[in-house]
């Protein structure tokens, strides 16, 4: 009994770390679509209208990264 009992738990969490780690990955890909998908916004825009909110064509990224993932993006 006590066998069944183990092996039963040991699958349950396998389960619960495979739900985590779909869970996560759906969340880092729907990130990375959200990123590129502004970036690609942002760089469409007129240099009046990036300059009128602070930016320029050679920070979108850093400031794109940073709105989206929270952090400073680190450079090679």
């Amino acid at each position: 009994m006590t066998i069944i009992t183990i092996k039963r738990a040991n699958v349950l969490y396998f389960l619960e770390v495979f739900r985590t780690l779909v869970i996560r990955a759906i969340a880092d890909f729907n990130k990375s679509r959200s990123y590129y998908k502004t970036v690609q916004e942002m760089y469409k825009l007129p240099p009046s209208l990036l300059k009128d909110v602070g930016l320029s064509r050679s920070n979108i990224r850093s400031k794109v990264y940073e709105n989206t993932y929270g952090g400073r993006q680190e450079q090679p």
